[in-house]
């Protein structure tokens, strides 16, 4: 197994990507020939980082002739989380930063099984509200990070440290290839949620 990951909030996927790839290829002493699958995580997230590795993925997939699988997020940041205290009547909510007032994420179980839909959450008093009968609610990942100091009920757990892992995609996207669950490369696209608004400039009076 190996992996090589770049933690930035610099944008650098377009820059740092590929190379990437090539140095973890030489390392392992394997050749592009050598792959039977790859794998992608889909969405929700970053529009330039979805935009740029599912594109990156759709071409090597093509190039080398082999299927692609594809993660979606949540499922990969919430194989990577391991609770302290395994409370049956739990439920986990990897989050993403979906800017504004919301969050990308979805309900998983303690088992790791998805139990509410991915969405563009705005955690309020009724979501919080809607959560009353769990035991234990645990908000994940860095998107929980715009929830320190705003939420006060003692069940509630925040963790705010980083998930997204190409670590986790191993066993999930390994379970896909074994069912042959693959996407069309003619028709796949990221799992964006939202649409993309793009920041105004502003402009001052001529």
């Amino acid at each position: 197994m190996g992996f090589k990951e770049i933690k930035s909030e610099q944008f650098v996927h377009g820059e740092k990507l590929h190379q990437m790839i090539k140095d973890l290829v030489n390392e392992k002493k394997i050749s592009l020939s050598d792959i039977s699958a790859i794998a992608v995580a889909s969405g929700p997230g970053s529009f330039t980082g979805l935009r740029i590795g599912v594109a990156s993925a759709k071409g090597l997939a093509y190039a080398l002739n082999v299927p692609l699988i594809s993660i979606i997020t949540t499922d990969l940041m919430v194989a990577g989380y391991h609770p302290k205290k395994n409370i049956q009547n739990a439920i986990i909510f990897p989050m993403i930063d979906a800017r504004r007032n919301e969050v990308y994420t979805a309900g998983y179980n303690i088992e790791k099984e998805i139990i509410s839909a991915v969405n563009a959450q705005i955690i309020n008093e009724e979501f919080l509200t809607s959560l009353e009968k769990y035991d234990q609610i645990y908000f994940v990942g860095e998107g929980a990070s715009k929830l320190y100091g705003e939420i006060k009920q003692s069940n509630i757990v925040i963790e705010s440290f980083h998930l997204n892992s190409a670590s986790s995609m191993i066993k999930l996207s390994y379970n896909k290839f074994l069912k042959n669950q693959f996407e069309d490369l003619a028709y796949f696209n990221p799992f964006y949620l939202k649409d993309f608004i793009p920041h105004k400039k502003n402009h001052s009076p001529t």
